[in-house]
C-alpha cells in the first residue's frame, strides 16, 4: 500500500505468489537460533539505501511514509519503531553495518554505539 515492492526475509515464503503481485522477495536462509547481528551481516552490501528491519507485525499500525519522513528529517542512523513500550522494528541506513561488524550483539552493543553518537532515534 505503501509503494515499496523489495523485501529481504529470513522466513521461508512463496516467492511466486508475492511476485505474482509485483514484490519482490529475497529470502536469506539463516538459522532459527542465528542474532540479529549475524543475520544482518549476510545483507551487508546488497542495500544501498535505508531498510526496514521488523520484529512484529504490529508495525502495520504505523505510517511508513510518516516513519521515512521521520527519519530523514532526523539524519540519523537508525529510528527505533515503539508500539507502546515495545520494540517492533527499526529504519536503518547502510551505515549501520559500521556499527555491526565489531559488534557481538545487534540490539545491545551496536545500537547502544549507535547512540553514543546521536545517530539513533525513536519513532513512537
Amino acid at each position: 500500500a505503501y509503494g515499496y515492492t523489495d523485501f529481504i526475509t529470513f522466513f521461508k515464503v512463496d516467492k511466486d505468489y508475492y511476485s505474482l503481485n509485483g514484490i519482490n522477495v529475497i529470502q536469506i536462509n539463516s538459522f532459527l537460533y542465528e542474532s540479529n547481528k549475524d543475520k544482518l551481516s549476510k545483507i551487508k552490501g546488497s542495500l544501498t539505501n535505508h531498510f526496514f528491519v521488523a520484529y512484529s507485525t504490529a508495525i502495520c499500525k504505523f505510517d511508513i511514509d510518516d516513519i521515512v519522513a521521520t527519519h530523514k528529517e532526523n539524519q540519523c542512523i537508525a529510528t527505533l519503531i515503539e508500539n507502546g513500550k515495545r520494540l517492533v522494528g527499526a529504519l536503518l541506513e547502510p551505515e549501520i553495518f559500521d556499527y555491526i561488524e565489531n559488534a557481538c550483539s545487534f540490539e545491545r552493543e551496536a545500537l547502544s554505539r549507535v547512540g553514543q553518537d546521536g545517530e539513533l532515534q525513536i519513532y513512537k
